[in-house]
């Protein structure tokens, strides 16, 4: 279960470092990349959230209509699961239909990414704090949510345009420009 979560919050942060890694380096066949990238988190984050059910026999109690209730009241699950709702929209709208449906409205609704990230993240750090099960099963795991919180952050602040400029990354076209640059100072 936690290495579906864990390939879950990867892909996620993948499909958030393909922009900048085109920017930095023009490598243009990474784009079609992100949609691949955003659907493996999806799938993997649904598969995260299936087998947290199973484990909790959820699938087994169909008189039980309160299986949902600790979702509410539990910190770290109701984190996953606004991250599993974020992603399930995103992928259920990745598509050209959707894309013509929606409009402008498509790129705004798929901004959300970037929540869904930071989110993902907290329901890691929430869930290894107050779950011992994730502690035991893997002691490095708030490690690993370090270093996920790191690179996100850091994907993050490459989307701020004072930041983007300051690096040289102001341009669609990655690379092109500094190579011009270079080009022409040769």
């Amino acid at each position: 279960m936690l290495d579906a979560g864990k390939w879950a919050i990867r892909f996620l942060l993948v499909s958030l470092a393909i922009t900048p890694v085109y920017r930095m380096l023009g490598w243009r066949s990474a784009i079609p990349l992100r949609k691949s990238a955003g659907l493996w988190a999806f799938g993997f984050g649904a598969l995260h959230f299936t087998m947290y059910l199973t484990e909790r026999n959820v699938f087994n109690c169909v008189g039980c209509p309160e299986w949902w209730r600790p979702f509410l009241s539990t910190n770290y699950l109701l984190t996953g699961a606004i991250v599993l709702a974020i992603l399930s929209v995103m992928a259920l709208t990745s598509n050209r239909l959707a894309m013509r449906t929606l409009g402008k409205n498509w790129k705004r609704l798929h901004r959300l990414v970037y929540a869904a990230g930071i989110i993902a993240v907290v329901h890691g750090v929430l869930a290894a704090q107050f779950s011992k099960k994730v502690l035991v099963l893997d002691p490095n795991a708030q490690f690993e949510l370090i270093v996920y919180g790191v690179i996100l952050a850091v994907l993050l602040l490459l989307r701020v345009p004072a930041v983007r400029n300051a690096i040289g990354l102001t341009g669609r076209t990655g690379g092109s420009k500094r190579r011009g640059l270079a080009q022409a100072g040769d």
